[in-house]
């Protein structure tokens, strides 16, 4: 079992959604969270790796959840469109 982390820069962007949006949200960080525990992934998540340890899953058309998967911890960064993980990557 992995421990999991919600950043500030996660939280900030949370708040910013309408309440369709965060049940979507929610919805597929469990679905993440019990592929990893299970060891299979469906590809409805649309789980991509973007960077070393950096990845997303796909909330819905327009939204994106970025986050970091380490050993024994994901550490969930940011909700966004594609170009605003594109943007936060960057800056990284």
């Amino acid at each position: 079992m992995r421990a999991v982390e919600y950043k500030t820069s996660f939280d900030r962007t949370y708040k910013r959604l309408s309440n369709e949006e965060k049940d979507n949200v929610d919805k597929a960080v469990e679905i993440l969270l019990r592929a990893l525990e299970v060891g299979h992934f469906s590809g409805g998540l649309g789980l991509k790796k973007l960077q070393e340890d950096q990845w997303e899953i796909r909330v819905g058309l327009a939204l994106r959840v970025c986050f970091r998967m380490k050993k024994n911890r994901l550490e969930f960064g940011l909700i966004g469109t594609h170009e605003t993980i594109k943007k936060f990557l960057k800056n990284l």
